[in-house]
């Protein structure tokens, strides 16, 4: 990413380095999730839908957290998240990370707050002390 080899990552290499690591997280996040693959695996009792139990059990929340997203999901009134359902609720997930991740992040913030030596570059040091 140091396209002009001068050992230092300016404004815009570093902003280039930014959007390729925010490319491949939201390209994993979104390959990794599938709503059949996911609810599949967590529904217990093969009815092709997520109960309240079943989702705080998935996801590590509490019973009535789970059942507070599925009333904020449930499209069809049922009490449970069926595939597509859950898809919203993914969708609806990863449309968050993606703002969080792109709009907490400003090159020029994150230079200046790690830039030590104040030339507008990254070092490699200086980089490394900021991961």
């Amino acid at each position: 990413y140091d396209a002009n080899g001068d050992g230092m990552l300016d404004a815009q290499e570093f902003e280039d380095l930014k959007q390729q690591i925010l490319q491949q997280q939201r390209s994993n996040m979104t390959n990794n999730i599938n709503a059949d693959d996911v609810i599949s695996g967590f529904d217990k009792d093969g009815d092709g839908k997520l109960s309240a139990n079943e989702l705080a059990q998935a996801c590590n929340i509490s019973f009535q957290e789970a059942q507070n997203i599925i009333l904020q999901y449930d499209a069809n009134g049922d009490g449970m998240l069926d595939a597509q359902e859950f898809e919203d609720l993914k969708q609806q997930i990863l449309q968050q990370q993606r703002s969080n991740m792109t709009n907490n992040i400003n090159a020029d913030d994150v230079i200046s707050g790690f830039d030590k030596d104040g030339d507008g570059k990254l070092s490699a040091n200086e980089l490394a002390q900021a991961c």
